[in-house]
Formats: C-alpha cells, sequence, structure tokens
C-alpha cells in the first residue's frame, strides 16, 4: 500500500533522480559503525580511490527506532556539507530491514537535496528506500564502488584521450600546413602585381 501510495506521489519518478557526483569532495555514510559493513566499504573506497574525505554518522539500521535515527543521520550530513550519502547496512530479514520500508524514511530521502544512494542488505532484498534514492546499490560494497571513480582506470583513460588527442590535433596541423602551402605557391602571392596586368592592358 505504501509503495503504490508514493509510486502516486512520484516518488519513485527517474526524472526527479539527482545525479551522483563522479568524484565526490566529501562522501557521507549513514550506518552503522559497530558492524562489517562500514569496514568493507572503506576497503572498496581506498582501492578505488586513495585519499577521499569520508564523514561517517553513526546510525540506528535496526529496529523501531533506526527510521527517525536514520531521517537524523541524513539532516546531520546534509547540514555538513557532504556531496553524496550512503544509506548502507549490511543483510537481516525482513523485520531487520523494515525501517528502511518507512514512509518516513521516504519523505526524508526524497526531500534531501543531497543525493542518496541506498545500499541495503544483500543483492535480492528490495525496500522502499530503494525505490525513492537517487541510486539503488545491491550492497554497500557495490554502493562504495558507486560512489567515487577508480583513479587508476581514469587515469588510464586521460592518458588515453590525450593521446588521441594529440594525434588528431597533429593530422589537422599537417592538413592545414598542406592547405596554407598550397595557397601560397599560388601565383597572385608570389608576383601579385599580376593581378594588374589585365588593367595595364585596357
Amino acid at each position: 500500500q505504501l509503495k503504490i501510495k508514493l509510486s502516486k506521489k512520484g516518488f519513485f519518478d527517474s526524472k526527479k533522480k539527482k545525479k551522483i557526483p563522479v568524484l565526490p569532495g566529501k562522501i557521507g555514510i549513514a550506518t552503522s559503525t559497530g558492524g562489517a559493513v562500514l569496514k568493507d566499504m572503506v576497503s572498496v573506497l581506498k582501492k578505488r580511490f586513495p585519499g577521499f574525505h569520508l564523514i561517517v554518522r553513526n546510525s540506528d539500521v535496526g529496529g523501531l527506532t533506526s527510521a527517525a535515527d536514520l531521517c537524523q543521520a541524513v539532516n546531520d550530513l546534509c547540514e555538513y556539507g557532504v556531496d553524496v550519502i550512503i544509506i548502507a547496512r549490511g543483510g537481516g530479514s525482513l523485520e531487520d530491514l523494515w525501517g528502511f520500508n518507512s514512509e518516513e524514511l521516504a519523505c526524508c530521502i526524497h526531500d534531501c537535496p543531497t543525493p542518496v544512494i541506498s545500499a541495503v542488505g544483500h543483492q535480492t532484498d528490495f525496500t522502499i528506500s530503494d525505490l525513492v534514492a537517487d541510486l539503488r546499490a545491491a550492497t554497500p560494497s557495490v554502493a562504495a564502488e558507486n560512489v567515487i571513480l577508480d583513479r587508476d582506470k581514469m587515469a588510464r583513460e586521460i592518458r588515453t584521450a590525450a593521446a588521441v588527442m594529440r594525434e588528431r590535433s597533429m593530422g589537422l596541423a599537417k592538413n592545414y600546413r598542406r592547405y596554407l602551402c598550397s595557397f601560397i605557391d599560388r601565383k597572385y602571392f608570389k608576383r601579385p602585381l599580376s593581378l594588374l596586368d589585365d588593367k595595364y592592358q585596357d
């Protein structure tokens, strides 16, 4: 019923989804700092782009108070000025994940001015927050992969693009040089007074 209600309000509209920044200055994560989820995410981030700026807001990710605490976490991270927020928790039963199905959290994510990635449970788990978020990640580790580019891969792509640009610019320069040479070889450039020959005859 809640899914139908929020769908009618346009909470799941893909056109309203905010883009996830390619290279965020500050990454905010709302999760429990006591679990393995955070360690896994940090490990992935270190491999992809060392030197990232991470702000972690310890959050209640299970139980009756989880929805309210996650909403406060999202607001806290927005106030801190992060560029993207990941809401994450590991797997669990449907009851364990029920806080992520609350209307309160759905409205908070929908109204959040900062892009939000939902990474709740395992790949087969689906919650309301996954549908409302700007991006749904199958697992917290996948969220870490999606939140920042791979520095080594990007460096290779930049080097390749630079080589292509150099090759193309050199090709253009050669073509223009040939064109210029053929242009200045014309007789009117070598003997400009020949333009007046016909007039002299008249």
